[in-house]
């Protein structure tokens, strides 16, 4: 879920589903729709495990991780469009 502020708060996929390319194409149609609202960067929170997702895209660490929810690591990142 994608929200005009540039913050992807929402964006998963399915377990037997993962790299199949579901992701990327996903990513894809949100970055689209950024660019259609004239946002210059998008931003969120990844678990540990999706890091690699996100900088494979072009997303850069943004900062130090954070205790989201009282018990979820967030690892804020950033990707400039």
């Amino acid at each position: 879920m994608l929200h005009r502020s540039g913050e992807i708060r929402l964006f998963f996929t399915a377990p037997g589903v993962q790299r199949q390319g579901i992701g990327t194409a996903i990513h894809a149609s949100l970055e689209t729709h950024a660019r259609m609202w004239g946002l210059q960067r998008l931003h969120l929170h990844s678990t540990w495990l999706a890091c690699t997702f996100y900088e494979a895209l072009g997303y850069r660490s943004h900062g130090d991780a954070e205790v989201l929810f009282g018990a979820l690591r967030g690892y804020p990142y950033e990707k400039v469009l």
